[in-house]
């Protein structure tokens, strides 16, 4: 895409990763794969149906962000 930038490098990637398996100690959520390219992250989670699409969203997002 024309706006996307090349950010993501694979130490960051890494960094991700490992956060994302924090993220499966606190919350009730199972990464079932992560995927990034320099310019976009892909996360296919699966949860347990009482949190909602946006309530993960959220809790990704907050998480990672820092």
């Amino acid at each position: 895409m024309k706006y996307r930038r090349g950010l993501i490098t694979k130490e960051i990637g890494n960094s991700l990763k490992e956060i994302c398996l924090q993220i499966l100690e606190r919350n009730e959520m199972h990464f079932v794969e992560i995927r990034y390219e320099p310019d976009h992250v892909c996360f296919f989670v699966q949860s347990v149906p009482k949190q909602s699409v946006s309530e993960i969203a959220r809790t990704l997002k907050s998480i990672t962000a820092k």
